[in-house]
Order: C-alpha cells, then sequence, then structure tokens
C-alpha cells in the first residue's frame, strides 16, 4: 500500500514536471515571437517618435516667438516708442526659418 501511494505521488510529480516543462516552451515560443516583433517596429516607433518630438519642439519654437513678438510691441508701446526706433525684426515678425 506505501508503494502504491509513492507510485502514484511519484506520477502525480511528474505529471507537474512535464506539464512544467511544456509551459515553458510555450512561453519561450511566445518570448521569442515577441522579441523578433519587437526588434521589427523599434526603428518604426523612434521614428515616428521623432517626428512628433521634432513638430512639437518647432511648434514651442514658434509660439516663443510669437509671444516675445506680441510682448516687445506691447513693451514699445507703452514706453511710447515711435515706429523708426522699432527694431525691424520686432516691427515684422522675424520669418520661421530664422529660429
Amino acid at each position: 500500500m506505501l508503494l502504491c501511494n509513492n507510485m502514484k505521488h511519484v506520477k502525480h510529480l511528474l505529471s507537474h514536471v512535464f506539464q512544467a516543462q511544456n509551459d515553458l516552451q510555450k512561453a519561450k515560443i511566445v518570448y521569442e515571437a515577441l522579441n523578433v516583433q519587437l526588434l521589427d517596429e523599434l526603428p518604426r516607433l523612434y521614428d515616428l517618435s521623432l517626428s512628433v518630438v521634432q513638430h512639437c519642439v518647432g511648434q514651442l519654437l514658434v509660439a516663443q516667438r510669437d509671444f516675445y513678438h506680441h510682448t516687445l510691441q506691447e513693451m514699445y508701446q507703452l514706453l511710447g516708442v515711435r515706429g523708426e526706433a522699432i527694431p525691424w525684426c520686432v516691427k515684422n515678425k522675424c520669418s520661421e526659418t530664422s529660429i
């Protein structure tokens, strides 16, 4: 009876070992597939992210330029500075290429 219980226990443990090995093999296959997909998609993600960041920084610079332009115009107006004394870049908004 004791031997029979031990054999059942061993069979039970072996079934868990085989199940764990099977699960490990499945996880390894899934990991390798995801890794290949990630290696394929990372360069595209980087390129898209870079273009978004460049656009955001460009728009920030334009917004800052416009803010400073408006602020200088208001300051010159409050100070009563005549038009000919105002720098050209303040009277005529600088082009975006000069940023």
